[in-house]
């Protein structure tokens, strides 16, 4: 069972990687605005699961546990483009996993408990843009002869 839990940010960069139990926290922005009661507005965050030591590892090689979505529904008020959004991410010793943003702007705070047995599937656009990701870097490196043909 993995014991790391590894977030992973909209950017595709990694926010936490720590053994357990763990509290993570960064600063986001919104890519969109977000109107009030509006459903189809939404931030969304993928969380992921990782094995010990897996600094630098893509999210793509980890366990997808849940995605953190917002929308504007959960918002009493537009939150506009480029909103700064205070994400943080506790989880206990037994993998209760807890996630909250707060929004300075408006200030308000959402807050999910992630449900342990949930198993969402990743989405495909996203997983595509991993692999061509890493095929990059493995011909990248084998230009730079850091790896020899047909030996990963």
């Amino acid at each position: 069972m993995p014991a790391d839990l590894k977030m992973t940010l909209p950017n595709g960069k990694s926010g936490m990687n720590q053994s357990l139990p763990a509290k993570g926290k960064t600063i986001l922005h919104t890519q969109a605005q977000v109107r009030p009661g509006n459903s189809e507005d939404k931030i969304r965050i993928p969380i992921y699961e990782a094995e010990h030591n897996t600094e630098g590892v893509s999210a793509a090689h980890c366990n997808h546990v849940y995605n953190f979505e917002i929308s504007g529904e959960d918002l009493p008020s537009l939150l506009p483009e480029n909103s700064e959004v205070e994400l943080e991410i506790n989880v206990d010793s037994s993998r209760r996993i807890i996630a909250s943003a707060y929004f300075p702007y408006i200030d308000e705070i959402v807050e999910v408990d992630v449900p342990v047995t949930n198993e969402q599937d990743v989405d495909s656009d996203w997983l595509l843009q991993e692999v061509d990701k890493a095929q990059h870097t493995v011909g990248r490196l084998s230009a730079e002869d850091r790896i020899l043909p047909g030996r990963l």
